[in-house]
């Protein structure tokens, strides 16, 4: 895998909620009593999502591409 290329990609936003810094951190992503569905919903950035470890990795590792763009599936509807 040496030198081959990999495309990470999310739909989590990467910058810092205003109120996150006013609010205690998620301290533990494993032992919650709320389902993980309503766990997802909650958490709304990508390093609240994914931890502030493999966001550092994936940002030493990576160049970030951020592409911006309407939701084509929603002129579809239109369309029909």
């Amino acid at each position: 895998n040496d030198k081959k290329l990999t495309i990470f990609t999310s739909n989590y936003l990467d910058v810092p909620r205003i109120e996150s810094a006013q609010e205690p951190e998620i301290a533990s992503r494993t032992f919650s009593k709320k389902g993980s569905s309503e766990r997802i919903r909650e958490v709304t950035t990508l390093e609240e999502r994914i931890g502030t470890r493999l966001r550092s990795r994936l940002y030493e590792m990576c160049n970030a591409v951020v592409i911006e763009g309407e939701d084509y599936r929603k002129n579809q509807d239109r369309r029909r």
